[in-house]
């Protein structure tokens, strides 16, 4: 297993009454790896019941004799749940306009989606670092190039942000798309969609009002 820092991070107020993230602790978890994970489960074995027929859970998911085994399609399971919740509208039900349920490994994997192959997690990585870039070159507060890179690069802080705050944000994202040539407007066209609804989402108490 390899150690990875997770960071404890809870929202504040400032002085200006605008919502920050601060950091309150750190923990060392333990992930394990794909290599070691393959080795321990190998070719994994599904479980049989009493009657010698093969074993499934609630879900109709295989049960498995080795525990990581049965572990690892727990952790598959949901992951796949989230990322489906994620595309559907909580208040009507209904997937969100465009979306679809993966069904095969490449929508699943595929940027935006929650998770992402060696050359998507790449991409962002790229444009992440392009506007970590263009923000130091800005000239602004250290607080405010916190605020900035942090909600480009963490979009779940950036979806809680209020209307006003991420209303602020937009100029800086599109003065930072200006900066980028068209290949590399095409190659983040994924990452940069999602940022710019995000941004342009109103608050829950707005959309109530509608």
């Amino acid at each position: 297993m390899q150690e990875v820092k997770l960071e404890v991070n809870t929202k504040v107020q400032n002085a200006r009454g605008e919502n920050e993230y601060k950091v309150v602790a750190t923990h060392t978890i333990y992930v394990p790896l794909l290599a070691e994970t393959f080795e321990k489960i190998g070719n994994p074995e599904q479980a049989k019941d009493d009657k010698g027929q093969p074993m499934v859970d609630d879900d109709g998911l295989p049960v498995y004799t080795s525990d990581v085994a049965n572990w690892l399609q727990g952790a598959i399971l949901s992951q796949v749940k989230a990322q489906a919740r994620n595309k559907i509208d909580n208040k009507t039900g209904q997937l969100r306009p465009g979306a679809a349920i993966p069904n095969d490994w490449a929508s699943l994997v595929a940027i935006g989606t929650g998770g992402g192959n060696g050359e998507a997690l790449k991409i962002v990585r790229e444009v992440r670092t392009l506007f970590e870039e263009f923000v130091l070159s800005l000239g602004k507060s250290a607080k405010t190039s916190q605020q900035l890179i942090l909600n480009f690069s963490n979009l779940k802080a950036l979806e809680t942000q209020p209307a006003s705050f991420r209303e602020r944000v937009i100029p800086y994202v599109d003065q930072f798309i200006s900066t980028l040539s068209d290949e590399q407007v095409a190659r983040y066209e994924s990452y940069l969609t999602k940022v710019s609804d995000l941004l342009a989402a109103p608050d829950e108490e707005d959309i109530d009002d509608l």
